[in-house]
């Protein structure tokens, strides 16, 4: 007896159905994490023009980085939301660090003078020193990472680091000039509580530097950097 087994496959037209709709699924998910990506850079305080490109060493570490991101959306699409508890971000950080072991170097990490910003969602940004920023170099601190940590200060008038978004992380402050007429370092962003970073002073007649923008729930805008002194000019009488 021969035996005819029936066909389970799917008709076509449902078949095909599925699949453009699958592709939609992933194209709407892979758009979701691009703009994710985005969002993430700018909640730092970076224009589109100074986003740092993330190289990724592998696809997979692109994709992982790609997926942390994404898992962290909901806390910096929420920044204005004073309901969101370090409770609640401490538990997502947990959960992307299991989800992510192949990034985790480039999620969570502090900054250091060859890469001063810290990782993408933890960590502090690298403060420069004479030793890290010799000379008259102008050196800017690192940023804090976009969930937490504190923003590294500037040197030799070098701009401050943004703080995190969350947590008890503190605004750099600008660097003061260091030559004639330069000016102060700006003042690094605050997060969502806490003032901004104090500007740089300027030196023999340039300005002080900005100070960093205040926290959006609460915190003062960081003081602007002091003026340097006038630079007096003596005239040559042989030639009045």
């Amino acid at each position: 007896m021969v035996v005819v087994a029936k066909s389970t496959s799917l008709p076509r037209s449902i078949a095909a159905t599925t699949l453009v709709g699958a592709a939609l699924l992933i194209g709407t998910t892979a758009s979701a994490q691009a703009d994710t990506g985005v969002r993430l850079q700018q909640a730092r305080g970076l224009s589109s023009t100074e986003m740092p490109v993330i190289d990724a060493r592998t696809t997979a570490e692109a994709s992982c980085i790609a997926n942390a991101e994404y898992m962290a959306r909901h806390l910096i699409w929420s920044i204005d939301d004073p309901t969101i508890t370090e409770k609640q971000v401490s538990r997502v950080i947990v959960r992307i660090k299991r989800a992510s072991m192949i990034c985790n170097d480039r999620l969570f990490r502090n900054g250091t003078r060859r890469s001063p910003n810290a990782g993408i969602l933890t960590g502090r940004g690298f403060s420069h020193t004479a030793k890290t920023c010799p000379g008259t170099r102008v050196c800017n601190g690192g940023n804090g990472g976009q969930l937490r940590g504190s923003g590294g200060d500037g040197f030799n008038g070098g701009n401050g680091g943004n703080a995190g978004w969350y947590g008890s992380g503190h605004a750099g402050a600008g660097g003061d000039a260091t030559v004639a007429g330069g000016k102060g370092g700006n003042g690094g962003r605050a997060g969502r509580y806490g003032d901004g970073g104090v500007g740089g002073t300027g030196l023999a007649g340039g300005r002080g530097g900005d100070g960093g923008t205040g926290a959006r729930l609460g915190g003062d805008g960081g003081a602007c950097g002091k003026g340097g002194d006038a630079i007096s000019f003596v005239r040559d009488h042989e030639n009045l």
